[in-house]
């Protein structure tokens, strides 16, 4: 029995070490790119003569800067959860109530985002049904709904549609949009670290771990997360987690 589970733990720990090795491998490629940016900027900001060339670089470093924030503090998130060492506080949660408030948080940004014109597109977002208790912690939750959403809307024409459900014991939330959909060959790869498809954007507006962070958060939680395209056009992504009976 000893040697039964000394052999589970070393390969448990040989595991470990190769999902480090592959993170620091792909944090190290992610953060190659800005680094290299900043620096081509930086020598153009201090060799230029003209002040709005100047200004120019100079935005383009805070730009290059903010997404390396952005790329760090998703890689924390994520290699949290992916090592299933997220402080927990599982609860019972109203799936459509947490649906409902990520949805408000979406339009929040996206108002804000209008302000500081970045411009912005009226999206109708809807929730369906009652009922669906999940079993998480609702932080986790929360940043999973966000993301979800926030996916959604980026990609959206003109609707964001989330339906809650009770299904065989687990909760489940549906999100649709009515964009593109996603390509055949990327429906394997959308949850994949680092990985973004948006074509006509320019590269590093998004850091492609948004996606990431839900599938470790769900897993984490005893969950999944599937992504498909809708019949009639538009991605859908299907969030599953253990369910609750109300008290």
């Amino acid at each position: 029995d000893l040697q039964r589970s000394l052999r589970a733990l070393a390969r448990r720990l040989d595991e470990r070490r190769r999902q480090l090795e592959r993170f620091a491998a792909d944090a190290a490629h992610e953060f190659r790119n800005p680094l290299a940016a900043i620096r081509s900027a930086a020598e153009l900001a201090l060799g230029a003569s003209v002040p709005a060339d100047r200004a120019r670089f100079l935005g383009a470093i805070i730009d290059d800067a903010d997404r390396l924030r952005a790329t760090v503090d998703g890689l924390r998130r994520l290699s949290l959860a992916e090592a299933r060492s997220v402080p927990a506080a599982i609860e019972a949660v109203d799936a459509a109530a947490a649906a409902r408030a990520a949805c408000e948080g979406v339009k929040l940004r996206s108002a804000l985002g209008a302000q500081a014109g970045e411009g912005a597109r009226r999206l109708d977002f809807s929730v369906a049904g009652d009922g669906a208790l999940a079993r998480t912690d609702p932080a986790a939750l929360d940043v999973m709904l966000g993301n979800l959403l926030d996916n959604a809307a980026s990609f959206a024409s003109g609707s964001v549609s989330v339906r809650v459900s009770a299904e065989d014991g687990r909760a489940v939330v549906s999100v649709e949009d009515d964009g593109p959909g996603i390509p055949p060959e990327h429906l394997e790869r959308v949850f994949d670290r680092f990985f973004t498809w948006r074509p006509g954007e320019r590269r590093g507006a998004h850091t492609g771990l948004g996606l990431s962070l839900v599938k470790a958060l769900a897993e984490a939680g005893g969950g999944s997360v599937e992504a498909s395209n809708r019949p009639g056009g538009g991605a859908r992504f299907v969030l599953t987690l253990p369910g609750a009976r109300a008290v």
